[in-house]
């Protein structure tokens, strides 16, 4: 399954990772504009904003997601 993320580098982004992660070898995009405070999450980051509509529009094309979890403020 690929789960991608807006807002996963935030409080609850980064304890969501962290239990996909523990779930099994789910392929994970985490779209934000703040790098990840924890180190083992920066493979899954990308630095988009997500006002930056063709920006998201990219990644969404490009990582083509079976999820989508929203957690970013805006």
């Amino acid at each position: 399954m690929r789960v991608l993320i807006t807002g996963g580098s935030g409080f609850i982004g980064a304890y969501l990772i962290d239990e996909f992660l523990k779930i099994d070898e789910r392929e994970i995009v985490n779209i934000d504009i703040t790098e990840p405070a924890d180190k083992i999450h920066l493979p899954f980051w990308k630095l988009v904003d997500i006002l930056n509509k063709d920006k998201v529009i990219e990644v969404f094309q490009k990582f083509q997601p079976d999820c989508i979890v929203h957690l970013a403020a805006r």
